[in-house]
């Protein structure tokens, strides 16, 4: 079963639930759907175009070991990412109360908590690399020199993704996509603009590191002082807490083996080839999950937010359910990489 298929059928409410008045007046659920829907495609077109471009001009800047390092950093960082995943933004959504402002303080708090204890583990594990390097073949990405140093730097990315508000989870949930889509767009130019002057001054992989840091500045930035929504103070609740924990286990267990099914490669990868071939191969595989990367960005841009807001009625909510499930499963075909779909058995095979 794909990934994406637990997170829809966990979205579903048992006896449906009431749709604020904010979202009720910004259009039936079918129309936002379908806006959201289009936003979605236009963010996943804008990114890859400024992805390629700031490719074609870092490539040239920059040698291939450059991106062989940031690749693996970003591998580990994103790796305790999934580890901590509890599924904030998809309880924001899915919960009655995700909208009340005293909700979000208690999952912006989370996150930040989560985010420290990740920065912890990332200087933890900075520190181990330094001092296993010499273990390491001589040529491998793991025993380059600069990489602890870009790990321990890294740590600065969770606390300014941790800290961004939940503002940004309540226009998910009202599936309010427009300020989220322009703002992120407005990001990676800055992220570019960013890598390009300071690889122009220094050609080095630091570029590519402060890139992703000014990108999440902004982010964090923009979500405090741009975002509608309420201000955000910490706070807690053990109620709202206690009902984290039990929606986010479940999201963590199927993050660890999401993680593993598609990093192990990298992970295994980095040391045994050279920085610079490693490098090569961390590029190539961003632009073959372009397919997939757009498909769970409309489940969890549309479809979760969809369900969990009762769009289907009870009596043919689990037809509709699979017809979905069905329809996602066949779209991702051309990028399974000779992978078939058996009806009999609703199963990938491989042949």
């Amino acid at each position: 079963m794909p990934a994406w298929a637990p997170s829809i059928a966990s979205a579903l409410p048992k006896t449906g639930r009431s749709v604020s008045s904010e979202n009720k007046s910004a259009g039936g659920l079918k129309t936002r759907a379908l806006a959201t829907g289009a936003w979605s495609l236009a963010a996943t077109g804008s990114v890859y175009a400024l992805r390629l471009g700031s490719n074609l001009i870092m490539t040239r800047l920059l040698m291939p070991e450059a991106f062989g390092l940031i690749a693996l950093v970003g591998v580990i960082v994103s790796g305790l990412e999934m580890f901590t995943d509890v599924g904030i933004k998809r309880s924001v959504i899915r919960e009655n109360d995700g909208d009340t402002t005293h909700f979000l303080r208690v999952a912006w708090t989370v996150k930040i908590l989560r985010a420290s204890v990740i920065a912890g583990v990332v200087l933890i594990i900075a520190l181990g690399l330094a001092l296993a390097a010499p273990l390491f073949p001589e040529a491998s990405t793991y025993a380059q020199p600069e990489l602890p140093g870009l790990l321990a730097m890294a740590a600065l990315s969770p606390i300014l993704i941790g800290a961004t508000s939940t503002a940004s989870e309540l226009l998910q949930r009202q599936m309010q996509m427009k300020l989220l889509v322009i703002y992120g767009i407005l990001s990676r130019v800055l992220s570019i603009i960013g890598m390009v002057i300071f690889a122009w001054i220094w050609p080095s992989v630091w570029a590519l590191l402060a890139g992703m840091l000014l990108a999440n500045l902004f982010s964090f930035l923009s979500s405090h002082l741009l975002l509608p929504g309420p201000r955000m103070a910490l706070s807690w609740d053990p109620e709202i807490g206690d009902r984290l924990w039990k929606f986010g286990r479940w999201i963590m267990a199927s993050s660890i083996l999401t993680f593993f099914s598609n990093n192990a490669d990298r992970l295994i990868l980095a040391a045994l080839l050279p920085a610079s071939t490693f490098g090569i191969y961390a590029i190539s595989q961003t632009w073959m999950s372009a397919g997939t990367s757009l498909l769970q960005r409309l489940n969890d841009q549309v479809g979760f937010p969809a369900v969990a807001e009762g769009w289907f009625p009870p009596t043919s909510r689990s037809a509709r359910l699979h017809k979905c499930r069905k329809w996602m499963r066949v779209a991702r075909l051309p990028g399974s990489g000779g992978r078939r779909y058996s009806r009999k058995k609703s199963e990938w095979k491989m042949p």
